[in-house]
């Protein structure tokens, strides 16, 4: 899978997990270069970090999370980040162009 905005690559990865119609990306497999933390707060599956996905001037407010504090029925997805529209998720054979991987921030 994955996840793309203005033809900038935020994460790809096979080790996805599909879950409430998002894939939650494993963190080694996420530039977190372009994610700025905005909150931390509850949400349905436990409390949850929200980023904006900054490129180059470009901000998409609240579009991309990690369930931090998973409740039990959501454990599969902790510490995984997933993303919301105008980000595109989709496979990697189904985006246009070469497969590329995403520069990884030090953890």
């Amino acid at each position: 899978m994955r996840a793309e905005l203005e033809g900038t690559v935020l994460a790809e990865g096979e080790d996805t997990v599909a879950r409430g119609g998002f894939h939650y990306f494993a963190p080694q497999d996420v530039a977190f270069r372009y994610l700025r933390p905005v909150s931390l707060r509850p949400s349905l599956r436990g409390t949850s970090a929200r980023f904006d996905v900054c490129i180059d001037g470009t901000r998409a407010l609240d579009a991309a999370w990690c369930i931090a504090r998973p409740r039990w029925w959501s454990r599969t997805v902790r510490g995984r980040v997933a993303f919301a529209p105008p980000v595109v998720v989709r496979r990697v054979e189904d985006a246009p162009g070469p497969s590329l991987r995403p520069t990884r921030s030090p953890q």
